[in-house]
């Protein structure tokens, strides 16, 4: 399965250690993100693991975690919330939302720059949709 982030190769660098992603291409990335490179190369990993779990189907049916957003609300209200993510996507006027169910199964969606933080649960959950990040 073809993977958003190109093919899976790796390049021997030095002795005991491999490159998953080259030098020219963080340094591409950099400057069309406007990102450090530990960001770029954390979120690459992240994405080959999460890529790796969603084709096992037994990891993909038990390894879905709920998150905690703390998010700011137009109105102003500021709060925890403990969402199940399904997707992040562009609005047409370029917001990224992220797409979630909230713990009264109702589908929500926050705007990513209205996050002030998120954090991983340990409470697993069965998803109602395709997770697609």
């Amino acid at each position: 399965m073809p993977h958003a982030l190109g093919p899976a190769y790796q390049l021997h660098g030095e002795p005991g250690r491999c490159i998953v992603i080259s030098q020219r291409e963080l340094a591409s990335l950099r400057a069309e993100w406007s990102l450090g490179q530990d960001v770029i190369e954390k979120d690459y990993v992240l994405g080959w693991l999460l890529s790796g779990i969603a084709v096992n189907s037994e990891l993909a049916r038990t390894w879905v975690f709920k998150v905690e957003i703390d998010y700011r609300a137009a109105e102003g209200r500021q709060g925890p919330r403990i969402v199940e993510p399904y997707s992040l996507r562009r609005t047409a006027d370029g917001s990224l939302v992220l797409f979630v169910v909230n713990d009264h199964g109702q589908l929500r969606s926050y705007r990513v720059d209205k996050i002030a933080a998120i954090r991983p649960t340990t409470t697993t959950f069965s998803p109602r949709f395709k997770v697609e990040f």
